[in-house]
């Protein structure tokens, strides 16, 4: 991969990170320049002093691009200007990237990192993003579920009956079971639209059976 490639993928993950709504400590973890994505995060997320000079601003999509372009710029030429004093394109990286406790991604790491993933509902991320978005997705799904009675009660049914171990039910066997949840609800709601129309229609037998004065 040359340098200018390079380059170039380290700005895309950047912008990618610095611009998504995950906490910058996990940018810190990805390593390489998702850590000057971390850094820049808050910056380039909100507006410092926007209204009334005191109060803080979520910055639009439109904000956030423009910003996190800026705030990149400010890196790349740092690294051009190392490679101008002498050093080689990755020394320079090398010793950028230290001054905030990183180091480079290979070339395949970079590359694995942005390569695109189709999730279940057929939305396209970049592979660093899928964990977290499933996880996410997970947790709000589970939450629903496991907050109606009928899903609940399904979702741990089923869980008992699958999973090897339910106390220590892996993931996939979770999803197994908070899909079945899901038709719980369903189920439950049914039951209870189908015990509504019957009192209904007692009710209406019932008036209709009085006597009239």
């Amino acid at each position: 991969m040359s340098f200018h490639h390079y380059l170039n993928n380290m700005q895309l993950l950047y912008l990618e990170g610095v611009q998504s709504n995950f906490h910058p400590d996990l940018l810190k973890k990805i390593g390489g320049s998702m850590v000057l994505a971390a850094k820049d995060a808050q910056h380039v997320r909100i507006e410092k002093d926007k209204y009334l000079g005191f109060i803080d601003a979520q910055r639009s999509l439109n904000e956030r691009y423009n910003e996190a372009r800026r705030k990149w710029k400010f890196h790349q030429t740092a690294i051009i200007k190392l490679i101008e004093k002498g050093e080689t394109p990755s020394k320079a990286i090398y010793i950028y990237l230290g001054r905030f406790q990183s180091k480079p991604h290979t070339d395949n790491m970079l590359k694995s990192l942005l390569s695109k993933q189709m999730l279940d509902d057929g939305s396209v991320y970049s592979s660093w993003m899928v964990p977290t978005i499933k996880f996410r997705r997970y947790w709000n799904k589970g939450s629903r579920i496991m907050s109606d009675t009928f899903g609940a009660i399904t979702t741990i049914s089923v869980l008992f009956f699958t999973a090897e171990d339910w106390t220590k039910a892996t993931p996939e066997e979770w999803n197994h079971a908070l899909n079945a949840g899901e038709i719980g609800i369903l189920v439950g709601n049914l039951a209870g639209a189908h015990a509504d129309a019957g009192k209904l229609k007692t009710d209406m037998n019932y008036n209709a059976s009085r006597p009239t004065r």
